[in-house]
Parts: C-alpha cells; structure tokens; sequence
C-alpha cells in the first residue's frame, strides 16, 4: 500500500504553507491449508459430500513499514521547517483463515439436468495484520491493524440443463454474508467493510469431445 499526499496553503505575504506525508506499506506472508472430503452416490442420479477445510498454517511472514512527513511554515518570523523518516523492516505479518465446513447435494438426470446445492460454515478468527506495538505506529497506519471475523453461513445453488447434447445452460444464486462486526454509529477507528451481498449466475456450456468451454456472467 502506497499513498502520498502534499497539501499547501498560500498566505497573505505570498510564500506557502506546505506538509507533504507519504506512506508505504508491504505486507507478504503464506499459509497452507489443509482439505478433506467424502463423498457419497447411493444411486446414478444422487450424490452428497462433506468437506472441512483446517485453519491456516502460517509458513512465511513479513512486513515493512515506511513513513516520511515533511513541513514548513513561513507565517512566522522565521521559516519553521522539520522533515521525519522512519523506516521499519521485517515485522511479523499475517492473514489467517478460519476451519470452515462445507455440506453439498447434487441430483442428476443423465443428459437431461443437474440439480446441486451446498451450504458453508465459517468459523471466526482474529489476528493483527501486522505485530506493531509503537502506538505512534499504529496512528501513522493507513488502515486499522486488527482483523476480526465472526461466524458465517453461505448458500450456493444451481441448475444445469442441456438444449442439446454439446450445449448447456446454467443458473445459480449464491450469498456473500459478510463476516466483519457490525459498524457503530460513531467508529473510533478503522472498521472492516460490513457488506451483504446476494449474486445470481448465467452461463453458456459447450462440451467437445475433450474439452468444455463455459461463458457467463455474474451479478452480486
């Protein structure tokens, strides 16, 4: 994250105010999260799964920091000027996911329609971005360091069905429920978006012979 900003203010006598503040921020980290699954056809047309998705395991970590501010007033007797920098290198950061379950069906009719619906569970999680324990730091951050997550549900569901033995169609609705605490009235501080969005899908399947081409569109 980059940003820079310089604002100047022209006085009676001529000469200009002026503070300019820049900020840069790199944050790099990796994880690796683990999959498991069953799944279960009692039938040609039936099929149920279950997946469960581990908590994040942190591999790789880290984090740079740098601040410049600069100013200068000239409303005084004398110009007052002042110039900072500060520079902070490999700080621990991170970004975790929660264990989430995943619970699905499906119903086909062979070369006729596919039907399937899958339901998620996301658990919460909490974590700083970045481990900065310097409260004039954490003033100079651009955004609010600490992550919080609650608890989830998220539905997906669908239709596919075949005009022609190459050629498909399919639509689907899903849900984006946000995980964010709800925002005050009155924050004090950076919050986490709180959105809550539904989509609907639409596509366009053709199969070959070893291959399966889809183009479609998706509206949240």
């Amino acid at each position: 994250d980059t940003e820079g900003l310089t604002a100047s203010e022209t006085l009676d006598s001529g000469l200009n105010r002026f503070q300019v503040v820049n900020t840069d921020i790199t944050l790099v980290n990796g994880n690796a999260i683990f999959i498991a699954g069953l799944k279960y056809t009692p039938n040609s047309s039936w099929s149920f799964g279950l997946s469960l998705r581990s908590p994040s395991v942190r591999l790789h970590s880290d984090g740079n920091l740098f601040f410049e501010q600069g100013e200068s007033d000239p409303s005084g007797a004398e110009v007052v000027s002042s110039f900072n920098r500060q520079n902070i290198q490999d700080r621990r950061s991170q970004t975790r996911f929660s264990p989430m379950l995943r619970a699905g069906l499906a119903y086909q009719s062979p070369h006729r329609f596919t039907v399937s619906a899958d339901v998620s569970a996301h658990l919460p999680v909490d974590y700083p971005l970045i481990d900065i324990e310097d409260p004039e730091v954490r003033q100079r951050l651009p955004f609010n360091p600490e992550v919080e997550r609650r608890p989830v549900v998220n539905f997906n569901a669908g239709i596919e069905y075949l005009v022609a033995r190459e050629v498909s169609i399919a639509m689907g609705a899903f849900s984006n429920f946000s995980s964010a605490p709800s925002i005050a009235a009155n924050p004090e501080l950076d919050q986490l978006p709180d959105v809550v969005l539904y989509g609907l899908t639409i596509a366009l399947g053709y199969f070959g012979e070893f291959t399966l081409c889809r183009l479609g569109q998706a509206v949240e």
